[in-house]
């Protein structure tokens, strides 16, 4: 699914694919860490901190992917990697609490202040929808079985080969902790999560080292004519070993996702649509300086010339709820309240329905239309 395609992801400029990028710097850092650690330790707290306060849900799933490690440390009783662990978790809250003071004292001139959101967890964090299940289902369906594979295949090798598990090899803590991390994120979105497929894109991300590892394995170091030709002997019952049926598995698994990838992916990189340059290029040229913009399409701002408003944090919450729950419920958003000169209304905003009543009304004209755009004049 394109939401999470890293590349289609990172283009609406969100929140996902730089802290996938930390994140996995940070472990970078870590695996260095063991042979230099005076340097490396350090760079491993300022990625880590950098990477739990760009998403908020980062949080709980990197603490977990740190202190399982550490317990079970404890228990082979490695020492070294109980006290690198430690001051990595100790030191990257800290890190994470400064940069978040940081940010303060430089903004000191901007109201950082915001009202507590209402109802947050129950359309993000907690969301036991009938609707969200079946559409985190469908979302594993289409995009998730090689990393639900993948996760089950060596979490089981890792209980198996427990007793030989050797914690003082930072090879072996980082991937632990990398599979600690992107299995309770999966486990997440599959039992709690409100289903939508960015959320699957993060754990999707740092799985695939695990996905690769996995189809290592079951084609016998990536031999893919021999894997074709060993799923067939299979089926015509001319081998019948492990091997073979590894070799069918992996022919069903990978087939489908091949070609829904394809079908996806497709679109976006051979598409000619430059709908975003049109539309920036039209608001940076042809409308007064000053003008105000108000959008919900965020891949727009970082080219923008303009001024531009973004509705509170507490509409999303809103809409999800409209979309989770109620398909009537009310959105208490005034597009107008920010006095835009502009309003541009793109895919995201459209699939909310978020202004809709703005644009049906009197206040705003249409005066431009792009393939993915629609751009209104307030009227005054």
């Amino acid at each position: 699914m394109p939401p999470i395609h890293p590349l289609l992801n990172g283009r609406m400029v969100l929140g996902d694919v730089p802290l996938v990028f930390y994140l996995l710097a940070g472990y970078v850092a870590m695996l260095a860490a063991w042979r230099n650690p005076w340097i490396f330790l350090p760079l491993t707290m300022l990625f880590w901190g950098i990477a739990i306060i760009t998403k908020a849900q980062t949080l709980p799933f990197w603490m977990a992917a740190l202190i399982l490690p550490i317990v079970v440390a404890l228990f082979k009783h490695s020492w070294r990697t109980v006290i690198f662990l430690s001051i990595a978790l100790i030191g990257s809250w800290m890190v994470s609490q400064g940069l978040i003071a940081l940010q303060a004292s430089l903004l000191r001139e901007i109201s950082l202040s915001r009202p507590p959101l209402e109802g947050l967890y129950q359309v993000i964090a907690i969301v036991p929808s009938e609707y969200a299940r079946r559409s985190a289902l469908v979302v594993i369906l289409y995009s998730g079985l090689p990393t639900l594979t993948a996760l089950a295949y060596f979490s089981w090798r890792y209980i198996k080969n427990f007793p030989s598990l050797n914690m003082g090899d930072g090879h072996q803590v980082v991937l632990l902790s990398m599979l600690v991390f992107s299995g309770s994120w999966f486990i997440w979105f599959v039992l709690l999560s409100s289903g939508g497929p960015r959320y699957l894109a993060t754990p999707g991300f740092v799985a695939s080292i695990f996905v690769s590892a996995l189809f290592c394995d079951f084609t016998g170091g990536f031999r893919i004519k021999n894997t074709i030709l060993r799923a067939a002997h299979f089926l015509q019952l001319k081998d019948r070993s492990a091997a073979a049926l590894r070799a069918v598995f992996t022919v069903i698994l990978v087939g489908p996702m091949v070609i829904i990838t394809c079908m996806w992916s497709y679109p976006a990189y051979f598409s000619t649509d430059d709908s975003l340059a049109q539309v920036t290029t039209y608001l940076n040229a042809y409308t007064p300086s000053g003008s105000l913009v108000e959008t919900y399409e965020s891949e727009i701002y970082p080219f923008l010339e303009r001024p531009y408003h973004y509705p509170p944090d507490q509409v999303y919450i809103q809409l999800m709820y409209r979309y989770l729950q109620d398909p009537h419920h009310p959105i208490m958003y005034d597009p107008l309240a920010a006095g835009p000169d502009y309003l541009v209304v793109g895919g995201t905003a459209a699939a909310w329905r978020l202004y809709d009543e703005a644009v049906a009304g009197d206040e705003f004209k249409l005066v431009k239309e792009f393939p993915r755009y629609l751009v209104y004049q307030r009227q005054r």
